[in-house]
């Protein structure tokens, strides 16, 4: 059962920040280093000062964190709202030239642990290092700084139909405009009887996580933490719970955008060795370009393998050196059990990133699973354009590039309670942090 409540969030104080697009930030996992500085310039009050604090003298940067949060509380630059509230989000954007519009809500959700009978269900797998990090900035902030990011099915739309009937005549609480056009907007619903609606269609569903993994698995070991702290604790603490956004997969403003690989520093790597062994599993057809028609070819390459992708697991290659874009096509599902265990679900064996990790990235190029995991020779990249300009610069061997996954396609593989593997999926747009936290 999904047990969803209300909370009373940390906002920012419109008397004192008075453009909130100045102080919001995106997810701390996609900001570089120029990322930390440009939103640092744009306020002293910048969320990344806390999802991303530096090291201070005799103090390391989580006990930063902290101290400047709760400053930030003792000066009223963040406040608490005075009556408990679900969050309506609602982003307006563009992809590919279509204006699209995805709702949502932040809430608590009662934590629950992964299992076969569990109403959360995660679809990729986690990394170690990041689970460390947002641990100890947990641990000292107290806090769910930035909601992890779920899905629930609601073909009817009945849930997005109670907030925007509850907030119809509502003034907007938060309006954020990002550089890339994307609106943000955020309204307060406090309406008991709204609330009660929400909770009770949400009891009977199932959330699939879509990103935030690993700070979902970071406030469970958070959960556990305080639980052996507190031997008799009810069930009801605010550590009990996590910080969230639930969005209906069944809308039509739903975007998932695939992530692309980059592959760099191997030895020994030869291209024509490549792409010959390549042939015992894969359809190999080869696009050539040169300079001038470069860029109507590219177009083509894309069109083609959306197209090949429609049928089996398809990929798009482009190999440092040669001028020419290659479409590898799996030949048939039967090769899938020359590679991949038995006892893996036909859901997952069927992915195009299992298929590409496990037949290319592993048996053909001898990157292992952890090397994968770990990103020795990988690099993750969400622009097919910039990917491909990073093979030309000879910073890279090659690029893998993607279809996006659909939605039933994740839903199916996610329900065996496989994993996909590491950074599968992109719902677009990102969430902003800085809208609202949890303070425990």
């Amino acid at each position: 059962m999904v047990n969803i409540i209300p909370f009373k969030g940390i906002v920012y104080n419109k008397e004192k920040i008075k453009d909130i697009s100045l102080v919001t930030a995106p997810p701390y996992d996609v900001i570089s280093g120029e990322g930390i500085k440009r939103l640092t310039d744009k306020s002293p009050y910048n969320i990344v000062r806390i999802l991303l604090s530096k090291d201070e003298p005799n103090k390391d940067r989580y006990s930063a964190a902290s101290t400047i949060l709760n400053k930030w509380m003792e000066d009223d630059v963040l406040i608490k709202d005075e009556r408990p509230s679900f969050y309506f989000y609602v982003q307006n954007y563009v992809v590919d030239g279509v204006k699209k519009t995805r709702k949502g809500f932040i809430t608590l959700l009662k934590l629950e642990e992964y299992g076969p009978e569990s109403p959360v269900i995660p679809h990729e797998k986690t990394l170690l290092g990041p689970k460390k990090d947002r641990l100890k900035l947990m641990e000292a902030c107290n806090a769910h700084l930035s909601p992890v990011f779920g899905v629930y099915s609601d073909a009817e739309k009945k849930i997005n139909s109670v907030f925007e009937d509850a907030t119809a005549d509502s003034e907007i609480f938060f309006e954020v405009k990002e550089e890339d056009g994307t609106e943000n907007k955020l309204w307060k619903m406090s309406d008991p009887d709204s609330i009660e609606l929400i909770t009770g269609f949400m009891k009977e569903k199932y959330i699939l996580i879509a990103d935030g993994h690993h700070r979902y698995e970071t406030a469970l070991a958070y959960r556990d933490k305080m639980r052996a702290k507190t031997p008799q604790f009810s069930g009801r603490e605010p550590f009990n719970y996590v910080m969230i956004y639930l969005s209906n997969m069944d809308d039509e403003g739903f975007t998932i955008l695939p992530t692309h690989r980059l592959v760099h520093s191997l030895e020994d790597f030869k291209a024509k060795a490549f792409l010959i062994n390549a042939l015992e599993f894969f359809l190999v057809e080869e696009v050539k370009f040169n300079e001038e028609m470069e860029e109507e070819v590219r177009r083509a390459f894309y069109k083609k393998l959306e197209l090949r992708g429609r049928d089996m697991p398809a990929f798009g290659l482009f190999i440092n050196g040669i001028d020419s874009f290659f479409i590898l096509t799996l030949k048939s599902f039967e090769l899938i059990s020359k590679i991949l265990r038995d006892d893996l679900p036909e859901e997952i064996k069927r992915l195009d990133l299992t298929v590409l990790h496990s037949f290319i990235l592993n048996k053909l190029l001898g990157i292992s699973e952890d090397d994968q995991a770990n990103q020795r020779n990988i690099v993750y990249i969400k622009d097919r354009e910039e990917a491909l300009k990073l093979v030309k610069t000879d910073k890279h061997q090659m690029a893998f590039i993607l279809n996006p996954p659909s939605m039933q396609r994740i839903v199916d593989a996610a329900k065996t309670r496989g994993r996909m593997p590491q950074k599968s999926t992109y719902f677009y747009p990102k969430l902003l942090s800085g809208l609202v936290i949890h303070k425990m």
